[in-house]
């Protein structure tokens, strides 16, 4: 394995976590899709990839290439760098005052992010549970806090509303009005491109072109890069539309409930449906229908689509509850959401759970190794 090509891969991987996809073509076109919004924010993308692979691999964790005969190492999947992906760009890009401090506690917070990483999978694997963005939001909560006692740690002020906002409605100047929100205000192909920024927010980004490069990397992630590419963890040919349909029923929840305009707007109701939709269909929960050799049943899209939409009262719910203290919901709510679905699936025999049936089934015996892996060290 070319080491420079190999290295490229699991950074790319890491970032290509964030939605669920070890997949370096998948990480490439986030970070471009980053870039067009923001510079700091693709540059911090891959700051914080490489900062928590570094944590596992300073501590023990072997670099080997990712392959079916050799999956013991979360490094190469982008386990250890997906959380500090998001909490360097949160915390350098997003919610602090940008300058050398923010900086400075983006990368010491990525760092942190890969060993909590650790912490919480010991923690949630007890429960046959993902660990998912859990030890982002823990960590980017702790340094929003502390911000309070730092002077040098400020917080961010809201920044100018981006010219794309003026685009969604009809009538610009409704975008500042306090009344809720109804679907027949948004102007022609307003509303789908609130969905892609709600696509977008995952990475804090209020850009619909960012979500339409999310959506097309999404689309394309059972696509390996090179031939070191870590094949696709699961056969999501529909990764893209499974996003954009939670994404999409989580912000119709959002309105029918007459969630906060300004909050709607921005993709704040969204984005936790985007991931939301990912873990509930297609993995760790099972597909639509059934696609070799995983399993699937259709009542999985239905427990999708109320998952999505009760991420919404669920973003309310925590919004209510870290608003108090100037913190931002970051994606808890689709943390606490996929838990809540994926606990219960154990339960509910009508629900295919993909990676149960993957460990209880004998006739993929080429995937065992690649299956442990997941149960023993993802879960």
């Amino acid at each position: 394995m070319d080491p420079i090509s190999g290295t490229i891969n699991f950074i790319l991987n890491g970032v290509g976590q964030v939605f669920f996809m070890g997949s370096p073509l998948v990480g490439i076109l986030f970070v471009i899709g980053l870039y067009i919004n923001s510079k700091r924010a693709a540059g911090f993308a891959v700051a914080g990839s490489i900062a928590g692979s570094l944590v596992g691999l300073a501590l023990g964790i072997e670099l080997v290439p990712a392959s079916l005969s050799s999956p013991d190492n979360a490094l190469i999947y982008g386990i250890f760098g997906f959380n500090s992906v998001l909490t360097a760009i949160a915390l350098g890009d997003t919610f602090l005052e940008k300058g050398r401090t923010a900086t400075t506690a983006a990368i010491i917070g990525a760092l942190v992010t890969g060993f909590i990483t650790a912490s919480l999978i010991a923690v949630t694997r007890t429960f046959g549970l993902p660990v998912e963005t859990s030890a982002f939001v823990l960590t980017t909560w702790i340094f929003l806090f502390a911000a309070h006692k730092f002077s040098n740690l400020k917080l961010a002020r809201p920044p100018p509303a981006p010219k794309q906002r003026s685009t969604l409605l009809k009538n610009p100047n409704d975008t500042e009005k306090k009344e809720p929100l109804h679907l027949s205000e948004f102007s022609h192909g307003g509303f789908v491109k609130l969905v892609f920024t709600g696509i977008a927010q995952v990475f804090f980004q209020e850009n619909w072109l960012t979500g339409v490069l999310i959506f097309v990397g999404l689309t394309l992630a059972s696509v390996s890069l090179t031939p070191y590419g870590f094949p696709a963890q699961y056969p999501i040919y529909f990764a893209g539309i499974t996003a954009f349909i939670g994404t999409l029923s989580a912000t119709l929840a959002g309105i029918a409930f007459h969630a906060d305009r300004s909050s709607v707007l921005i993709g704040l109701y969204g984005f936790n449906g985007t991931l939301t939709s990912l873990a509930v269909m297609g993995v760790f929960l099972g597909f639509l229908w059934p696609i070799s050799p995983f399993n699937g049943s259709p009542i999985n899209f239905f427990v999708m689509l109320f998952a999505c939409a009760f991420s919404s009262v669920v973003t309310a719910f925590i919004g209510t509850i870290t608003g108090r203290f100037s913190l931002p919901t970051l994606t808890a709510p689709f943390v606490f959401t996929s838990w809540l679905i994926e606990l219960g699936a154990k339960i509910f025999p009508s629900i295919s759970p993909a990676i149960l049936f993957l460990l209880t089934s004998g006739s993929i015996p080429a995937l065992m190794p690649l299956i442990n892996h997941f149960a023993l060290v993802l879960l």
